[in-house]
Protein backbone atom coordinates (compact mmCIF):
# COMPACT_ATOMS: atom_id res chain seq x y z
CA UNK A 1 0.00 0.00 0.00
CA UNK A 2 1.68 3.08 -1.13
CA UNK A 3 2.27 5.79 1.73
CA UNK A 4 3.05 2.81 4.52
CA UNK A 5 5.63 3.58 6.77
CA UNK A 6 6.86 0.87 8.97
CA UNK A 7 9.48 -1.94 10.23
CA UNK A 8 12.12 -2.41 7.79
CA UNK A 9 11.24 0.81 5.79
CA UNK A 10 14.04 4.01 4.91
CA UNK A 11 14.20 7.72 6.47
CA UNK A 12 16.13 10.01 5.40
CA UNK A 13 15.89 13.46 7.68
CA UNK A 14 17.57 16.24 7.58
CA UNK A 15 18.45 18.64 10.53
CA UNK A 16 18.69 15.69 12.50
CA UNK A 17 21.48 16.35 15.37
CA UNK A 18 19.08 18.49 17.82
CA UNK A 19 15.49 19.44 18.59
CA UNK A 20 12.71 17.69 16.45
CA UNK A 21 14.91 16.41 13.99
CA UNK A 22 16.88 14.34 16.92
CA UNK A 23 13.34 13.39 18.67
CA UNK A 24 11.93 12.16 15.20
CA UNK A 25 15.07 9.92 14.23
CA UNK A 26 15.52 8.31 17.77
CA UNK A 27 11.15 7.69 17.27
CA UNK A 28 11.94 6.17 13.73
CA UNK A 29 14.97 4.07 15.33
CA UNK A 30 12.41 2.45 18.00
CA UNK A 31 10.19 1.91 14.90
CA UNK A 32 12.89 -0.56 13.28
CA UNK A 33 13.03 2.44 10.15
CA UNK A 34 16.62 2.56 8.66
CA UNK A 35 17.12 6.01 9.01
CA UNK A 36 19.85 8.61 6.96
CA UNK A 37 20.75 12.06 8.73
CA UNK A 38 21.65 14.64 7.51
CA UNK A 39 23.39 17.68 9.70
CA UNK A 40 26.86 20.13 10.25
CA UNK A 41 27.33 18.91 13.37
CA UNK A 42 26.90 14.53 14.14
CA UNK A 43 23.71 13.92 16.42
CA UNK A 44 24.20 12.75 19.91
CA UNK A 45 22.63 9.17 18.95
CA UNK A 46 24.48 5.89 20.35
CA UNK A 47 25.93 3.90 17.48
CA UNK A 48 22.90 1.91 16.18
CA UNK A 49 22.69 -0.79 12.97
CA UNK A 50 19.72 1.69 11.86
CA UNK A 51 21.55 4.54 11.89
CA UNK A 52 23.63 6.52 9.17
CA UNK A 53 24.93 9.85 9.81
CA UNK A 54 26.44 11.68 7.02
CA UNK A 55 27.31 15.33 7.50
CA UNK A 56 26.20 18.28 5.25
CA UNK A 57 26.02 21.78 5.05
CA UNK A 58 22.84 22.57 3.71
CA UNK A 59 23.91 26.27 2.55
CA UNK A 60 26.31 24.75 0.48
CA UNK A 61 24.39 23.95 -2.75
CA UNK A 62 26.90 22.01 -4.71
CA UNK A 63 27.77 19.71 -1.99
CA UNK A 64 24.03 18.61 -1.38
CA UNK A 65 23.62 16.55 -4.80
CA UNK A 66 27.01 14.21 -3.98
CA UNK A 67 25.85 13.26 -0.43
CA UNK A 68 22.43 12.86 -1.60
CA UNK A 69 23.66 10.47 -4.47
CA UNK A 70 25.61 8.79 -1.84
CA UNK A 71 23.01 7.89 0.52
CA UNK A 72 20.62 7.08 -2.63
CA UNK A 73 22.99 4.30 -3.10
CA UNK A 74 23.50 3.35 0.16
CA UNK A 75 19.72 3.10 1.15
CA UNK A 76 18.46 1.95 -2.20
CA UNK A 77 15.02 3.04 -1.67
CA UNK A 78 14.08 6.28 0.75
CA UNK A 79 10.52 5.69 1.94
CA UNK A 80 9.98 8.67 4.29
CA UNK A 81 11.78 12.27 3.29
CA UNK A 82 11.56 14.90 5.96
CA UNK A 83 13.18 18.37 4.54
CA UNK A 84 13.62 19.52 8.39
CA UNK A 85 16.72 21.81 8.98
CA UNK A 86 16.16 25.27 10.22
CA UNK A 87 17.55 28.06 11.99
CA UNK A 88 16.40 31.62 12.61
CA UNK A 89 18.17 34.88 13.49
CA UNK A 90 16.69 37.63 15.51
CA UNK A 91 16.67 41.17 14.00
CA UNK A 92 14.93 43.81 11.41
CA UNK A 93 15.96 43.07 7.75
CA UNK A 94 18.50 45.71 7.39
CA UNK A 95 20.38 43.98 10.76
CA UNK A 96 20.47 41.19 8.56
CA UNK A 97 23.34 41.35 6.28
CA UNK A 98 23.05 40.03 2.59
CA UNK A 99 24.78 36.92 3.30
CA UNK A 100 22.85 35.81 6.23
CA UNK A 101 19.76 36.52 3.85
CA UNK A 102 21.00 34.35 1.55
CA UNK A 103 22.08 31.55 3.81
CA UNK A 104 18.57 31.48 5.55
CA UNK A 105 16.80 31.05 1.65
CA UNK A 106 19.36 28.45 1.03
CA UNK A 107 19.13 26.21 4.50
CA UNK A 108 14.81 27.19 4.71
CA UNK A 109 13.97 26.68 1.17
CA UNK A 110 16.59 26.20 -1.40
CA UNK A 111 17.42 22.91 0.46
CA UNK A 112 14.33 21.11 0.58
CA UNK A 113 13.14 22.00 -2.84
CA UNK A 114 16.66 20.99 -4.27
CA UNK A 115 16.44 17.64 -2.53
CA UNK A 116 12.83 17.01 -3.47
CA UNK A 117 13.76 17.37 -6.72
CA UNK A 118 16.60 15.09 -6.30
CA UNK A 119 14.11 12.28 -5.46
CA UNK A 120 11.44 13.15 -7.34
CA UNK A 121 13.73 12.87 -10.43
CA UNK A 122 12.89 10.03 -12.74
CA UNK A 123 16.28 10.50 -14.77
CA UNK A 124 18.71 10.47 -11.59
CA UNK A 125 20.19 7.04 -12.02
CA UNK A 126 20.53 6.31 -7.71
CA UNK A 127 17.16 6.74 -7.33
CA UNK A 128 15.13 3.73 -7.81
CA UNK A 129 11.56 5.07 -6.85
CA UNK A 130 9.71 8.40 -5.62
CA UNK A 131 9.50 8.22 -1.63
CA UNK A 132 6.12 7.37 -0.14
CA UNK A 133 6.20 10.47 1.93
CA UNK A 134 7.70 13.31 1.13
CA UNK A 135 7.75 15.85 4.95
CA UNK A 136 8.32 19.33 4.52
CA UNK A 137 8.96 21.22 8.06
CA UNK A 138 7.67 24.73 7.85
CA UNK A 139 6.22 26.67 10.81
CA UNK A 140 3.08 28.22 12.00
CA UNK A 141 5.01 30.77 11.09
CA UNK A 142 4.13 30.72 7.87
CA UNK A 143 0.84 32.40 8.43
CA UNK A 144 1.62 33.61 11.91
CA UNK A 145 5.05 35.79 11.33
CA UNK A 146 6.90 36.35 13.95
CA UNK A 147 8.13 39.56 14.83
CA UNK A 148 11.77 40.25 14.03
CA UNK A 149 12.53 37.28 11.78
CA UNK A 150 11.66 38.50 8.46
CA UNK A 151 13.67 36.05 6.42
CA UNK A 152 12.90 33.12 8.40
CA UNK A 153 9.32 34.01 8.02
CA UNK A 154 9.85 34.15 4.34
CA UNK A 155 11.31 31.26 3.81
CA UNK A 156 8.98 28.56 5.66
CA UNK A 157 5.88 30.67 3.78
CA UNK A 158 7.93 29.84 0.77
CA UNK A 159 8.44 25.98 1.66
CA UNK A 160 4.50 25.89 3.01
CA UNK A 161 3.82 26.83 -0.58
CA UNK A 162 6.12 24.57 -2.64
CA UNK A 163 4.51 21.78 -0.37
CA UNK A 164 1.21 22.58 -1.49
CA UNK A 165 1.84 23.20 -4.97
CA UNK A 166 3.41 19.57 -5.45
CA UNK A 167 -0.13 18.55 -3.80
CA UNK A 168 -1.48 20.30 -7.02
CA UNK A 169 0.81 18.57 -9.55
CA UNK A 170 -0.66 14.67 -7.29
CA UNK A 171 -0.89 13.38 -10.92
CA UNK A 172 2.50 13.32 -11.47
CA UNK A 173 3.67 11.63 -8.32
CA UNK A 174 0.89 9.28 -7.27
CA UNK A 175 2.81 7.19 -5.07
CA UNK A 176 3.98 9.85 -2.72
CA UNK A 177 1.93 11.97 0.04
CA UNK A 178 3.33 15.10 1.09
CA UNK A 179 2.47 16.81 4.12
CA UNK A 180 3.39 20.22 5.43
CA UNK A 181 4.43 20.04 8.96
CA UNK A 182 3.70 23.24 10.81
CA UNK A 183 4.75 23.30 14.33
CA UNK A 184 4.31 25.71 16.88
CA UNK A 185 7.07 26.80 19.78
CA UNK A 186 8.71 23.64 20.93
CA UNK A 187 11.40 23.60 23.76
CA UNK A 188 14.39 22.55 21.42
CA UNK A 189 17.65 24.46 20.56
CA UNK A 190 16.30 26.48 18.18
CA UNK A 191 15.79 29.23 20.69
CA UNK A 192 19.13 29.23 21.93
CA UNK A 193 20.27 29.34 18.58
CA UNK A 194 18.63 32.81 17.73
CA UNK A 195 21.59 35.48 16.34
CA UNK A 196 20.52 38.02 18.71
CA UNK A 197 21.45 42.11 17.81
CA UNK A 198 21.69 44.53 20.28
CA UNK A 199 20.81 47.96 19.92
CA UNK A 200 23.25 50.49 21.24
CA UNK A 201 21.02 52.83 23.19
CA UNK A 202 19.79 49.22 24.01
CA UNK A 203 15.72 49.25 22.99
CA UNK A 204 13.74 48.29 26.23
CA UNK A 205 10.72 46.91 23.33
CA UNK A 206 13.27 44.67 21.85
CA UNK A 207 13.87 43.57 24.93
CA UNK A 208 10.82 42.86 26.20
CA UNK A 209 10.04 40.61 23.03
CA UNK A 210 13.43 38.52 23.41
CA UNK A 211 11.94 37.96 27.00
CA UNK A 212 8.55 37.04 25.94
CA UNK A 213 10.29 34.50 23.30
CA UNK A 214 12.26 32.91 25.69
CA UNK A 215 8.95 32.84 28.31
CA UNK A 216 7.43 31.15 25.24
CA UNK A 217 9.99 28.39 24.51
CA UNK A 218 10.50 27.78 28.09
CA UNK A 219 6.54 27.21 28.59
CA UNK A 220 6.49 24.82 25.35
CA UNK A 221 6.44 21.17 25.36
CA UNK A 222 9.54 19.19 24.50
CA UNK A 223 9.88 17.98 21.07
CA UNK A 224 9.43 14.41 21.41
CA UNK A 225 5.46 15.76 21.37
CA UNK A 226 5.48 17.09 17.84
CA UNK A 227 7.21 14.08 16.17
CA UNK A 228 4.85 11.94 17.86
CA UNK A 229 2.00 14.43 16.11
CA UNK A 230 3.82 14.06 12.48
CA UNK A 231 4.52 10.43 13.52
CA UNK A 232 0.54 10.16 13.64
CA UNK A 233 -0.18 11.50 10.75
CA UNK A 234 2.20 9.70 8.25
CA UNK A 235 0.35 6.44 10.14
CA UNK A 236 -2.61 8.01 9.39
CA UNK A 237 -2.16 8.57 5.50
CA UNK A 238 -2.31 12.17 5.99
CA UNK A 239 -1.80 14.46 2.84
CA UNK A 240 -1.74 18.14 3.21
CA UNK A 241 -1.12 20.91 5.90
CA UNK A 242 -0.39 19.21 9.64
CA UNK A 243 -0.42 21.53 12.78
CA UNK A 244 1.04 21.09 15.68
CA UNK A 245 1.57 23.20 18.95
CA UNK A 246 -0.73 24.77 22.19
CA UNK A 247 -4.08 24.58 21.44
CA UNK A 248 -3.60 28.24 21.10
CA UNK A 249 -0.81 28.22 18.24
CA UNK A 250 -2.18 25.46 16.09
CA UNK A 251 -6.08 25.77 16.05
CA UNK A 252 -7.27 29.27 17.26
CA UNK A 253 -4.71 31.73 15.58
CA UNK A 254 -4.91 29.82 12.16
CA UNK A 255 -8.66 30.40 12.49
CA UNK A 256 -8.43 34.09 13.12
CA UNK A 257 -6.18 34.20 9.83
CA UNK A 258 -9.05 33.26 7.58
CA UNK A 259 -11.84 35.18 10.30
CA UNK A 260 -10.10 38.37 11.34
CA UNK A 261 -9.39 41.15 9.35
CA UNK A 262 -5.65 41.33 8.80
CA UNK A 263 -4.63 44.21 10.69
CA UNK A 264 -6.31 42.42 13.77
CA UNK A 265 -4.11 39.50 13.14
CA UNK A 266 -1.10 41.94 13.38
CA UNK A 267 -2.39 43.51 16.29
CA UNK A 268 -2.58 40.36 18.08
CA UNK A 269 0.76 38.95 17.35
CA UNK A 270 2.49 41.85 18.10
CA UNK A 271 0.36 41.76 21.43
CA UNK A 272 1.56 38.31 22.06
CA UNK A 273 5.18 39.23 21.68
CA UNK A 274 5.49 41.83 23.66
CA UNK A 275 5.20 44.59 21.36
CA UNK A 276 2.00 46.44 21.67
CA UNK A 277 -1.27 46.87 19.88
Amino acid sequence: MPGVIGNGKTALVTGCSSGLGLALVRLLLDRGINVWGLSRRPPPIDPHDLFHWHPCDLADAASLSPTLKKIAGEAGTIDLLVNNAGFAKVGTLDEHSIAEIETSLRVLLLAPMLTTHFFLDPTEPTVKQAPAVIVNTSSLAAGLPIPLMSPYNTAKAGLSGFTLSLMLDWKSYPDTRFIDFCPGDYRTPFADAFGVRERKPPDRLRQTYLQRLADHHARAPEAERAAADLWRAIEKGRHGTVRSGSPFQAAIAPLGIRLLPASWMRAIIRRYYGLGG
